[in-house]
């Protein structure tokens, strides 16, 4: 199941964020320190973890660590310099809400598809690579065979690993598919 966070679904639950946190809801000042710009945003990662919490109940030993990403991404947003105060509002909203759903998609995966990827891939209809346990029995495990596989196509191709360019990584795709 993708995560991804409804929009349109203004539910939240409670979330308290380890260190407190007051709403701005004004244009950021553009003369204020940075530590200043970024206390003035911290309210949007707050928001953003409580509705993850209510549409998706089972990320609730996540929040913490959801609203990490979203002072991390709070930061590298101020600290890009990028974007005018009454646009860095929008801009960290919108940079929190895929982090997280990065953040969430990858819990449990080996591979670490991006969400982004995903969502491309499932309207184009291209088939996304999963990582799946091979275990037959609960005393027998079976490693992934992934990279062998891919590992015989390149040499069957005459591909240097190492070193493919996007047209030979398209090929070796069309191979392995």
């Amino acid at each position: 199941m993708l995560i991804k966070l409804n929009p349109s679904n203004r539910r939240c639950n409670s979330y308290e964020p380890p260190i407190p946190v007051t709403r701005h809801f004004e244009d950021i000042d553009p003369d204020a320190s940075y530590a200043d710009k970024v206390d003035q945003l911290l309210w949007i990662p707050a928001i953003i973890v409580s509705r993850f919490s209510a549409q998706f109940p089972a990320l609730h030993n996540e929040l913490d660590e959801l609203f990490s990403i979203g002072v991390v991404t709070v930061c590298e947003v101020v600290d890009s310099g990028k974007h005018t105060s009454s646009k860095i509002g929008a801009v960290v909203h919108v940079s929190c809400v895929r982090a997280m759903e990065d953040y969430a998609n990858n819990i449990n995966s080996l591979v670490k598809i991006s969400t982004t990827t995903r969502y491309v891939h499932l309207r184009d209809a291209v088939e996304t690579p999963r990582h799946q346990r091979m275990v037959f029995d609960m005393t027998e495990s079976y490693d992934d065979q992934t990279e062998l596989l891919v590992r015989d196509a390149a040499e069957l191709l005459g591909f240097d690993i190492t070193a493919l360019t996007t047209k030979q990584k398209r090929r070796l795709w069309e191979v392995l598919s």
